[in-house]
């Protein structure tokens, strides 16, 4: 999934959302520990530290993991379902620290500032 987000990364921005929701719904049903070290938000703040260049993507996959706990369609057990919104709450500090540094980043700063208010909301939204 990794590779399609890279190889798709200047395409259509259809096709790129599409990768990011199929690795989002992924997310959903692979435990923390299968990611690496410690799920899919240490997982993308790796990828982005490894492959800058496709920041702006990865930074769109952010965004869509918290849609994900919100959407019930995909046929993950209760449980699961719960854990997984527990694995990103829990990971909510990294993800504002990889768009706290996105901010930084000129040619990133709107981009980051979206996905920021967004999760932003959303966070109002777990509480």
């Amino acid at each position: 999934m990794s590779n399609l987000l890279k190889k798709f990364h200047k395409r259509h921005p259809k096709v790129r959302t599409q990768i990011s929701i199929a690795v989002a719904a992924l997310a959903v049903h692979v435990p923390a520990e299968d990611w690496g070290d410690g799920g899919i938000v240490k997982w993308l703040r790796d990828e982005m530290d490894s492959h800058p260049k496709y920041i702006p993507r990865f930074l769109e996959l952010l965004t869509v993991l918290p849609e994900e706990v919100l959407n019930y369609k995909i046929a993950a057990r209760p449980e699961r379902h719960r854990q997984f919104e527990k694995e990103l709450t829990s990971q909510m500090e990294i993800a504002l620290n990889i768009l706290t540094a996105c901010l930084s980043i000129s040619e990133l700063k709107e981009q980051a500032g979206n996905k920021f208010l967004f999760l932003k909301r959303l966070l109002r939204g777990f509480a």
